[in-house]
């Protein structure tokens, strides 16, 4: 981080605009995208109706959803063996085990549910182990393990609330819509099924929209000529005529032509400003421009014969 931050001349200022911003950018995208219901909407109506339609365990694999089976195993000693070669088997300790049992008696539960916020495993399984890794995280995070009566106690009672053969409702995580059912239960093993419909990616959902985004400014289509002088209509020496409305007032902004309007952008005002405006003489009046690009002054601007290109 020191290299970085030296490279970019250790100004603050840059600093955030080149490091700090894309990334918290980045990750509201990321969270906004993964839980839009009028980008995921349908997908999740659709394993709604499917859900109806197979709501077995046996049913499950009916389903256009993805299949999966995974198993939980308490790693206590040398208990377990057995499993240690069980394919799709996650190993959990005291801790881990205890935190997973409680995601999922939630799952079941008939409150409402919480969103499991979690990665895909290595081997696909999502939602099972989104529930191992949230426990993995939590012990890590905990440092210390209660064996209190109490805890053992609701341990005991959220693993007795867990149902075999039943089918969870509907959940959700950033990457997908998912059920759980429970295959077999015993003290220390668990083995889960679990159908779910994957979401779209954010990058090929943008590969698909962004050519159907609508133009913000097109190129014009004609050229805007001064009009012509005529005798008796010279200007009047030292006066100004105002414009209806142009961007508030600015220094070390950049202003371009091009060809029919004259846009303004950026600059000084009681703060960096990344607003602007688009002026056309042949209608006196003005547009605003959108704000999509980090506040500046003291930049460079130029007309490409279709847009501007600040710098």
């Amino acid at each position: 981080m020191q290299e970085l931050f030296e490279a970019l001349g250790n100004d603050p200022f840059v600093i955030a605009e080149c490091l700090a911003r894309p990334a918290l950018a980045a990750r509201l995208l990321t969270n906004w995208y993964a839980y839009d219901q009028r980008i995921h909407g349908d997908l999740k109506q659709r394993a709604e109706a499917e859900l109806q339609a197979h709501n077995s365990i046996e049913a499950m694999r009916e389903t256009n959803g993805k299949y999966n089976q995974t198993e939980f195993v308490r790693r206590d000693g040398t208990r377990n063996e057995r499993n240690r070669n069980a394919e799709h088997s996650v190993k959990l300790n005291n801790r881990e085990w205890d935190t997973a049992v409680q995601k999922l008696a939630e799952s079941f539960s008939n409150t409402r549910h919480n969103q499991l916020n979690a990665q895909p495993c290595s081997h696909g399984a999502v939602s099972p182990c989104s529930q191992a890794q949230t426990a993995q995280n939590a012990s890590a995070q905990r440092g210390s393990y209660s064996n209190s009566p109490q805890t053992i106690n609701a341990d005991l009672q959220a693993y007795q609330t867990i149902p075999i053969v039943k089918l969870s409702s509907l959940q959700e995580n950033s990457t997908q819509y998912y059920t759980t059912a429970v295959i077999e239960k015993t003290k220390d093993h668990l083995k889960l099924a679990t159908v779910s419909w994957l979401k779209e990616p954010l990058e090929s959902w943008l590969a698909r929209v962004e050519p159907q985004a609508p133009v913000l400014m097109a190129a014009p289509s004609i050229s805007y000529k001064l009009p012509q002088i005529l005798q008796g209509d010279e200007c009047v020496e030292d006066t100004w005529t105002a414009t209806p409305g142009p961007p508030d007032g600015r220094s070390v902004h950049t202003a371009v032509w091009t060809g029919s309007e004259m846009i303004v952008w950026g600059g000084l005002g009681p703060i960096y400003l990344n607003t602007g405006g688009r002026y056309n003489p042949s209608t006196d009046s003005w547009a605003a421009t959108t704000t999509n690009a980090a506040a500046r002054g003291f930049h460079t601007a130029v007309w490409t014969g279709n847009e501007m290109i600040v710098w």
